[in-house]
């Protein structure tokens, strides 16, 4: 990546909740954490992205899980300059 490499994330799940829908299994996560990586420029360990409470929604297909969204309108401009969620 231009401007961090090394990037590794933690993403803490504090809820699951499953529903059925026209037929397909869904799930709607609530999530905390952040992604991280090493600055290109100046070498040090800097955090990329940080969330909290973040709801996603799921989809499982044939026996898998995929994101399908995320909760919430996405602002127009990111916020503070920073990138929207690193799973989007």
């Amino acid at each position: 990546m231009a401007y961090h490499h090394k990037l590794h994330s933690t993403h803490l799940f504090t809820r699951i909740k499953t529903t059925e829908v026209e037929g397909e299994t869904r799930a709607e996560v609530k999530c905390t954490g952040a992604l991280w990586g090493v600055a290109t420029e100046t070498g040090q360990k800097a955090t990329v992205e940080s969330w909290c409470e973040e709801g996603h929604y799921l989809v499982k297909e044939d026996a898998a899980w995929r994101i399908i969204g995320n909760a919430g309108a996405a602002p127009e401009m990111p916020r503070f300059g920073q990138a929207p969620h690193p799973l989007f």
